[in-house]
C-alpha cells in the first residue's frame, strides 16, 4: 500500500510538488523512479544516489528491465530517461546549470532522492548532504524523498532541513516481519570477535537453516580494526569504507557473493544502506550498536527476499544500559531494545514509525526472543 500510495502521489492524477515516501527495507521504493523512466512519455528523471555502492546494483537492476541509466558528470550534455547522479555533483554550479537547462526546454520530469534521511543523519561530516535540500530547491521541479528511516521525531527537522514546504509524506510500517530479532549475553574467556567467528563455525553447516547456494551472513563491527581482526579469524573478506576504489569495493562484494565457499564478510556501517542482496540470512552485529536508525538500515540487509532471517546482537555479558543519562531518542531507543524488557519488534516500531503503524510480534511473523510467541495481550504497554 506505501508504494502503490507513493506512486500515485509522484505520477497519479494529482502529483504532489514535493514527496516524501517513508516504507521499510526492501519494500520497494526504487519502482517509484523505474516506474518514472519507463511510461511512454517519460522525459528525464534524475535520481540521487548519496552512496557509491548503491550505483552497481541500481544499474544491474535497471539493466534488466531495459533502462540505460545515463551517469552525470560535468562534461555530460545530453539527457536520457534516467541519470543517475552522486549527492556531491548535484552541489555544484554545473550541476545545476544542467538540471536547469532541462527544465528550459520541459525535459525534466522530477528529482528523486534516495536514501533521503542521509541530509540530515550525515551532515556533520559530509557538507553536500547537509547542503543538498538547497541546491535541489533551486530547480523548478518535482522532488521525490525516499527512506526506510525517517522516525517521527525526526521529521519536522528534516522538512525544514531540505526547505520543504508542505511535502505530502507518506508513511507505512516498517516492521519486517520476516526478521526474529535476537540478543545474545555472551559469557566465557573469549571475545566477542573470536564468539562471532565460532558462531558462523558451528551453524553454517547446518543446512536446514542456510542454502549453501546462495546464502549469506554479513557480520558488522564497530571500528575497521575489529572488521579487521574478524576477518582474520575467520578468514573472510572485509569491507570498510577504507576498503580502496570504488572498483575494488566492487570486486570484494562480488567475489564474495559469487564464492558459495564463503559465506560471510565482516564489515563496518559502510556496507549498510543500499546493498540490496536479497538473500542474506544472518546479519550479526559483534557488540552493542549505538542508534535504532542505523541499526534499523544494517538488519534490513537481512532477508530482502522474503525469507525467514534472523538479526543477532552480540553482548559482552558485563555489558550495562545507559538508560539513566542523558540520551538522544535514536541512542534511547537502542538501549532499551538491548535491555530485552519489551518485545524488541515493538521497540522499534514505536521509534521508527507513527503510532497508526506500530507492530509487535503476531502469529504468522518471526518472532522476537523477549517474546518466544506471538503476542496476545499488550505487553508492551509502558514503553516510552
Amino acid at each position: 500500500p506505501g508504494q502503490r500510495d507513493g506512486l500515485l502521489a509522484v505520477m497519479g492524477p494529482q502529483p504532489a510538488e514535493q514527496v516524501v515516501l517513508v516504507i521499510g527495507t526492501g519494500s520497494g521504493k526504487s519502482l517509484i523512479y523505474m516506474v518514472g523512466a519507463s511510461v511512454a512519455d517519460a522525459q528525464t528523471t534524475i535520481l540521487v544516489l548519496p552512496m557509491v555502492i548503491l550505483r552497481g546494483d541500481m544499474l544491474r537492476r535497471c539493466h534488466l528491465i531495459g533502462i540505460r541509466p545515463l551517469i552525470w558528470s560535468v562534461d555530460i550534455k545530453q539527457s536520457a530517461s534516467l541519470i543517475i547522479v552522486s549527492a556531491e555533483a548535484v552541489c555544484t554550479g554545473t550541476f545545476l546549470d544542467y538540471a536547469r537547462s532541462l527544465v528550459s526546454r520541459q525535459k525534466l520530469d522530477r528529482i528523486v532522492i534516495d536514501e533521503g534521511h542521509l541530509t540530515i543523519t550525515t551532515s556533520d561530516y559530509r557538507p553536500c548532504m547537509a547542503q543538498l535540500g538547497w541546491y535541489i530547491r533551486q530547480i523548478r521541479t518535482q522532488t521525490v524523498w525516499l527512506t526506510a528511516t525517517l522516525p517521527p521525531v525526526m521529521q519536522e527537522q528534516f522538512i525544514e532541513h531540505n526547505k520543504l514546504v508542505k511535502p505530502r509524506v507518506i508513511r507505512e510500517s516498517t516492521n519486517r516481519s520476516n526478521i526474529k530479532y535476537i540478543v545474545r549475553r555472551e559469557t566465557g574467556p573469549s571475545t566477542l570477535i573470536e564468539k562471532a567467528a565460532n558462531l558462523v563455525r558451528a551453524y553454517w553447516p547446518q543446512r536446514e537453516i542456510f542454502n549453501h547456494a546462495q546464502d549469506k551472513i554479513i557480520l558488522y563491527c564497530r571500528t575497521r580494526d575489529d572488521v579487521a581482526l574478524l576477518a582474520i579469524t575467520l578468514g573472510c573478506p572485509s569491507y570498510t569504507s577504507k576498503s580502496g576504489s570504488d572498483e575494488e569495493k566492487a570486486a570484494i562484494l562480488s567475489g564474495w557473493l559469487s564464492n558459495p565457499d564463503q559465506p560471510a564478510i565482516a564489515a563496518t556501517s559502510a556496507l549498510g544502506i543500499g546493498f540490496d542482496y536479497p538473500h542474506v540470512r544472518w546479519v550479526v552485529h559483534v557488540n552493542a550498536p549505538d542508534e535504532v536508525s542505523t541499526f534499523s538500515q544494517e538488519s534490513g540487509r537481512a532477508g530482502r527476499d522474503g525469507g525467514k532471517a534472523s538479526s543477532i546482537v552480540m553482548l559482552s555479558a558485563t555489558w550495562k544500559p545507559q538508560l539513566d543519562q542523558p540520551l538522544s531518542p535514536d541512542r534511547e531507543a537502542m538501549q532499551l531494545y538491548l535491555t530485552q524488557r519489551y518485545c524488541s519488534r515493538g521497540v522499534l516500531s514505536q521509534f521508527l514509525d507513527a503510532q497508526p503503524d506500530w507492530r509487535w510480534c503476531m502469529a504468522g511473523e518471526e518472532v522476537c526472543q523477549v517474546c518466544g510467541v506471538p503476542c496476545t495481550i499488550p505487553a508492551w504497554e509502558g514503553i516510552p
